[in-house]
């Protein structure tokens, strides 16, 4: 019911068996979870947006840490949650592969100047930073970190 796999309740109870194990899940817990799934109320259109927003933020904060620490293959892997949940967003809102592009485009331009900005002027970058810090904490210690180590947001990710 906690999302244990059957290798860790395995190692926990050694006496049972992995088709125990299994067979138990199918038996009993399956059969709580699905009655758990009934009682759930359903999500509307508006309220699956929100949680897709929120799920965007979540990844985007992922790929943010992982840039700030200069983990390339943590990057990578956040940068491709973070697409396929806006894939998915920009699907559900109706946007079309026009504007995405075009949005993207921009954040992209956008994101390439603040870099290159508080590389070159780390007192901008901290100022933007504080400016931020409230709404947006990731962003900001991303671009702390940038105007401290004066490397780009382009130096900071590895293919």
């Amino acid at each position: 019911m906690t999302g244990e796999t059957v290798a860790s309740v395995q190692r926990a109870f050694p006496a049972f068996t992995d088709s125990s194990i299994r067979r138990h899940h199918k038996n009993h817990v399956q059969a709580k979870l699905v009655a758990k799934l009934g009682t759930m109320p359903t999500m509307n259109s508006a309220d699956l947006s929100i949680r897709l927003v929120a799920l965007a933020d979540d990844v985007q904060a992922v790929r943010n840490r992982a840039v700030v620490q200069n983990n390339s293959s943590a990057t990578l892997r956040a940068a491709n949650s973070e697409l396929t949940v806006l894939r998915e967003l920009i699907s559900t809102l109706g946007i079309s592969d026009t504007d995405a592009t075009a949005l993207m485009a921009e954040a992209s331009a956008l994101a390439q100047a603040v870099g290159q900005v508080a590389r070159d002027y780390p007192d901008f970058g901290r100022i933007l930073a504080a400016e931020l810090a409230s709404d947006a904490p990731e962003l900001s210690s991303t671009i702390l970190a940038i105007s401290a180590n004066r490397t780009s947001l382009n130096d900071k990710e590895t293919p």
